[in-house]
């Protein structure tokens, strides 16, 4: 899981998110909130990998979360191959809100996921569905675009 959670830490970067929406994932103290739906597969991984790519003025905190009411000012959120349930209510929170979504299941992508991993051979790669990108109000970098696998809505 530390490739998945050095590539997270590289999209944020080549990710430009929306203004912060009245009562949604921008209104917090500044305190870059991520997600992690369900079982948390990468420990301190991921925390550590945003703490070293995140300016030194911006806290970081990775916190798992078991359901879609316990978000709260989260600005990524990380869903596991697991809770392929969850996607549809993760989606819609995510689009409202204004945050970043990453998966790690077969078809997340098509499912309204913005980012999800997938394997070809013994490789990491990643797929983008820029639609769903654009409906929550994220701008993706064309360098990201590049090397991206583009998905559209199932």
């Amino acid at each position: 899981m530390a490739i998945k959670a050095s590539f997270i830490a590289k999209f944020v970067a080549f990710v430009k998110w929306p203004p912060p929406r009245e009562g949604g994932s921008g209104a917090d103290s500044g305190v870059f909130r991520v997600a992690v739906f369900g079982e948390n597969p990468f420990h301190d991984e991921l925390e550590t990998a945003l703490r070293k790519a995140a300016p030194a003025s911006v806290p970081v905190r990775v916190e798992t979360v078991r359901d879609v009411r316990d978000l709260r000012g989260h600005k990524l959120i990380f869903i596991g191959a697991a809770e392929k349930g969850s996607v549809a209510k993760l989606s819609a929170w995510a689009q409202a809100n204004g945050a970043l979504t990453i998966g790690d299941g077969d078809g997340f992508a098509g499912e309204g996921v913005i980012i999800n991993f997938y394997r070809a051979g013994s490789k990491v790669r990643f797929e983008i569905n820029t639609a769903a990108a654009e409906r929550s109000g994220f701008q993706i970098s064309s360098l990201l675009l590049k090397v991206a696998r583009i998905v559209e809505d199932r």
